[in-house]
């Protein structure tokens, strides 16, 4: 039985309106992830430049020259504070 033009466009709108909604639950659901899932990147972001800065710090100690380890105790400042800046930015714009 051949289906008729109009049996044909209904067919199709409903195959449009399925794929649209499983589009949108699939938009919802990622949505929804990010935002679980946001804090934890910001927290990782800001503990793992603190640790690079500490191990900055720390490897210039080691030729146990002031001016070195003046300098690299300022870079590992200002890195921490990079940190501190750019994660309470981030965390501002979740709320």
């Amino acid at each position: 039985m051949a289906q008729t033009a109009e049996q044909t466009k209904n067919t199709a709108q409903k195959n449009v309106d399925v794929a649209a909604d499983a589009a949108r639950r699939n938009a919802e659901l990622t949505a929804e992830v990010a935002q679980r899932f946001a804090p934890v990147v910001v927290d990782t972001y800001e503990k793992t430049l603190k640790s690079y800065a500490d191990f900055h710090e720390r490897m210039g100690r080691i030729p146990n020259v002031e001016a070195v380890s003046t300098v690299t105790s300022a870079q590992a400042g200002l890195v921490r504070d990079f940190a501190d800046i750019t994660a309470s930015a981030n965390r501002e714009l979740l709320k």
